[in-house]
């Protein structure tokens, strides 16, 4: 963990956005200024009202109303008038946040919430209750990590209906999910008017596809305990009505290369449901290491050597270059080595320096008695 509370990484970014605001300044005049302002303290009173009304703890101390209101600002024309600013339209924006996420293979099987399934799941309950349309949904931006928030724009002429509905909807997913997720929440807010949405038949086919496509560890291994054979990631989802474009991202992992076909094949089912195709981008494949790798025992010799312990082997339901390479070239002995990295693909990932210093002994003892 990288100890920085939310009101520091998010002052960072009102830091890191201050040129751009400055140079609006300067390039349209005060009118900038003023649209920033008002955006700024828009948001941070909405987000206050909201959370008196909900009953919810205050989140302005954590600046990101703030910064909402300046990415909002950066984006809106100088000359808008200010009642543009403030004023929403029957639009409600719904953002599923709070998850831990990580990565999607040694991460799989801890039972981490995906967040875009889970607004698969808000969606689909909603649905059931409250007719809407579809304008956007946004979640992840990489298909090997276990995606952390996702946001969803709708169009409905009943936002506080809505809104109570949610919060039920909250409390029953917040029940089944794992202490790791427990910051897990959902926010509801007036959105700015969209021009486009999607049919009711795109949407309720879409919401179907994400609420129900399957998703996380599929099966583990027979011969290797606690070591997930096979899993499914759905790592981004980008929908947009204005764009007239939806996209999904999925990650499949295997060393079987007739579950990953299967996996392929299943999804292919489900796009031609929805009107969509599939495209396989790229894959991995397996990997068996070799167990009486001449480079597996020296490296296990010099790592006793230097620190008076056994070294362990262990297997990793992960996509390695390894494969890649020895696919290509498979006289060479290769192995996979390397410090020990936490949180991977999350904004939480950090190094173990203790056991950088070690890795890199172990490999300068390698080299030495190799040269």
């Amino acid at each position: 963990h990288s100890g920085r509370s939310t009101s520091r990484i998010m002052l960072d970014v009102i830091i890191a956005l201050l040129p751009a605001a400055v140079a609006g300044c300067v390039i349209f005049g005060l009118k900038s200024l003023m649209v920033i302002g008002v955006c700024m303290a828009s948001c941070v009173l909405f987000e206050a009202l909201f959370n008196m009304i909900c009953k919810k703890p205050q989140t302005i101390g954590d600046f990101s109303a703030a910064v909402t209101g300046i990415l909002l600002a950066l984006n809106l024309p100088a000359n808008i008038p200010v009642w543009q600013c403030i004023v929403g339209s029957l639009f409600a924006m719904v953002v599923v946040k709070g998850l831990f996420g990580g990565h999607s293979g040694e991460d799989i099987n801890k039972g981490r919430a995906n967040a875009n399934k889970l607004m698969g799941r808000v969606l689909n309950s909603l649905y059931g209750k409250h007719r809407f349309l579809l304008v956007s949904v946004c979640g992840g931006s990489k298909d090997n990590a276990i995606p952390r928030e996702c946001e969803a724009i709708i169009c409905s002429d009943s936002l506080d209906s809505i809104k109570d509905e949610i919060k039920l909807i909250e409390n029953d997913i917040k029940d089944s999910l794992k202490t790791c997720d427990k910051d897990f929440s959902i926010t509801v807010s007036e959105s700015e008017r969209a021009e486009r949405a999607l049919c009711a038949e795109q949407t309720e086919k879409l919401i179907t596809f994400i609420s129900t496509v399957p998703n996380g560890v599929f099966s583990m291994s027979e011969g290797l305990c606690g070591v997930v054979e096979y899993s499914r990631n759905l790592g981004i989802l980008e929908i947009d009505a204005s764009k007239k474009s939806g996209t999904l991202v999925f990650m499949a992992r295997s060393p079987k290369a007739l579950q990953i076909k299967a996996s392929s094949e299943e999804l292919d089912a489900y796009a031609r449901l929805i009107g969509g195709r599939q495209i396989c981008a790229s894959s991995y494949p397996g990997w068996d290491g070799n167990a009486e790798s001449p480079l597996c025992r020296l490296y296990s010799e010099c790592y006793g050597e230097l620190f008076g312990e056994a070294c362990r082997a262990t297997v990793i339901h992960a996509g390695l270059e390894c494969a890649v390479i020895k696919q290509r070239l498979p006289m060479l002995d290769i192995i996979s080595c390397g410090a020990i990295v936490l949180d991977l693909h999350s904004p939480d990932e950090s190094l173990n320096i203790a056991s950088f210093e070690r890795f890199f002994a172990v490999i300068a003892a390698m080299l030495e008695k190799r040269v």
